[in-house]
């Protein structure tokens, strides 16, 4: 054990201080973008997020999942952000 926080002390005394900066990756992202491979992040960022109202009711969904149902149970109030949500998750009591 001694002998590994040696080697890890001397590893880490080799490492050079200073900012680091990965310039194989930023030009290989460049080039990426100059060839259409992925789009630029700005101009991800500068778009407006779509929004959609949720109507004022009760909603509730349930799908499979790996250890039984899983339940999702929504309460809309006409904005664009639930007024209440709740995850029903598998457990023991439902797998036995």
């Amino acid at each position: 054990m001694t002998e590994s926080i040696k080697i890890i002390q001397q590893v880490l005394e080799g490492i050079p201080r200073g900012p680091y900066k990965n310039l194989e990756i930023d030009a290989l992202i460049e080039k990426w973008i100059q060839n259409g491979m992925i789009l630029n992040i700005n101009s991800l960022v500068k778009q407006p997020s779509p929004t959609f109202e949720l109507p004022k009711q009760e909603l509730y969904v349930r799908m499979e999942a790996s250890k039984g149902e899983l339940g999702i149970f929504l309460i809309g109030d006409q904005s664009s952000f639930p007024w209440r949500w709740i995850y029903q998750f598998a457990n023991s009591s439902s797998v036995s």
